[in-house]
């Protein structure tokens, strides 16, 4: 459950991380290709840029292994530190 100042926002269930099922929604709502990317909220922008870089890896790679596995179903879209360009660079 995520929540917003202390109030309900959204029920996070088992599609928002699991790809067995974002596949069954798709397929449910005729999507053959969707674009998977990070929630803002794990963006980190607050974050000190070398601890935002690996918070970054670790989404992106995650979402790569998703796109690695079903290629013909899903895009990756990552993001980076933004706070500091030379380590968004790297």
């Amino acid at each position: 459950m995520l929540r917003d100042d202390g109030h309900f926002f959204r029920e996070v269930e088992s599609n928002c991380w699991d790809a067995t099922q974002r596949i069954v929604d798709c397929d449910e709502h005729d999507i053959s290709v969707q674009v998977l990317s990070t929630v803002p909220v794990m963006f980190a922008y607050w974050a000190r840029a070398k601890d935002c870089l690996e918070i970054s890896e670790i989404l992106n790679n995650g979402i790569a292994e998703i796109v690695e596995k079903h290629p013909k179903r899903f895009i990756g879209l990552g993001t980076i530190p933004m706070q500091r360009s030379n380590v968004a660079i790297r």
